[in-house]
């Protein structure tokens, strides 16, 4: 079993944000335009797919 650790969590961290740029490309959406759609800015979500900071309300990611 994988304990964890602070790796584990960066890794979960980078993972989400690659996703999250995925899924909005695949919708073919701006960071400006997804940005909107959750209520935050586009630097916020810049942020959030570069790995820099993770979004802390789960149920935002949702609306992606």
């Amino acid at each position: 079993m994988k304990g964890s650790t602070g790796m584990d969590m960066q890794e979960e961290i980078e993972g989400l944000a690659i996703l999250i740029r995925d899924l909005r490309k695949h919708k073919n959406l701006t960071l400006g335009e997804l940005a909107g759609r959750i209520g935050r800015s586009v630097g916020f979500l810049s942020q959030v797919e570069l790995s820099l900071i993770h979004i802390s309300e789960p149920t935002r990611l949702r609306r992606i």
